[in-house]
């Protein structure tokens, strides 16, 4: 049975502090019918129970599927209808997420990423073969924290970066390690190890790889901001105008 996360962000007025926005997640909740009625209904009964006062709602936030958004049959079209002052908005990171989604769908970078899934997966799933990267990394990078393969998320494209930035950073202990596999008398195991070394020799990996670390690189930031309880329209405006002076050199 799916279930449903309730946030609740509001403006408290805090003595001596003035007002600050905040944000409390205040509970799960069943969802037996997934349809735009059912789940406003689950909506509605869990603020209920929460004790809040749905005069007071004022907007809705969701990712984009048809049941949510919907404006016809959507749970945020249904509400509104109810609570004319709730404004549905598109969650922002999921959006982000979507995009990036969406560019990864490039051949280039979909063969990138999927080489990249393939070996992490490989090389994780065996003890043995974890500790010999740590053996390769404190060989090449002796000075390197970082020893343990980050697993690429199915669903979180934002949450990517730190898979990818750790196998650019690591591409030698990665390579040597899958070298040494290839070594091993186990002739299914070193023969996967020499097909995905041999795919990590290949230029378009390797151009591949370091443009998704560069582009994961910026938007890591961004989805940690586009997720901070006090991001507002007037916020990102800001924030997306000082990004845009900085790229052209312009902040002082």
């Amino acid at each position: 049975m799916a279930q449903l996360a309730f946030c609740i962000r509001y403006v408290d007025n805090v003595e001596k502090e003035g007002y600050r926005v905040r944000e409390d997640f205040i509970g799960f909740a069943p969802v037996k019918d997934k349809t735009g009625p059912g789940i406003k209904a689950t909506i509605i009964k869990g603020l209920q129970q929460a004790h809040l006062d749905l005069g007071n709602l004022r907007g809705q936030g969701y990712d984009g599927v048809s049941t949510m958004k919907g404006h016809l049959g959507g749970c945020a079209a249904l509400i509104s209808k109810d609570y004319p002052s709730a404004i549905y908005v598109h969650c922002a990171s999921h959006s982000l997420n979507l995009v990036l989604s969406d560019a990864c769908k490039v051949d280039a970078i979909k063969n990138t990423i999927g080489t990249m899934k393939e070996i992490i997966i490989f090389i994780r799933v065996s003890e043995k073969r974890m500790d010999t990267l740590k053996e390769q990394i404190t060989s090449v990078e002796p000075g390197s924290r970082r020893t343990r393969l980050v697993k690429l998320s199915e669903t979180r494209w934002v949450e990517h970066h730190d898979a990818i930035s750790f196998c650019k950073e690591m591409f030698l202990p990665i390579y040597d390690t899958l070298g040494v596999i290839m070594g091993w008398d186990n002739a299914d195991v070193s023969s996967k190890a020499f097909l995905m070394q041999s795919a990590m020799e290949k230029s378009c990996f390797v151009v591949g790889l370091c443009c998704v670390s560069r582009v994961f690189g910026l938007t890591a930031s961004l989805s940690a901001t586009l997720q901070s309880h006090n991001c507002d329209l007037a916020y990102s405006t800001l924030t997306d105008c000082s990004i845009k002076q900085r790229q052209c050199g312009t902040m002082q």
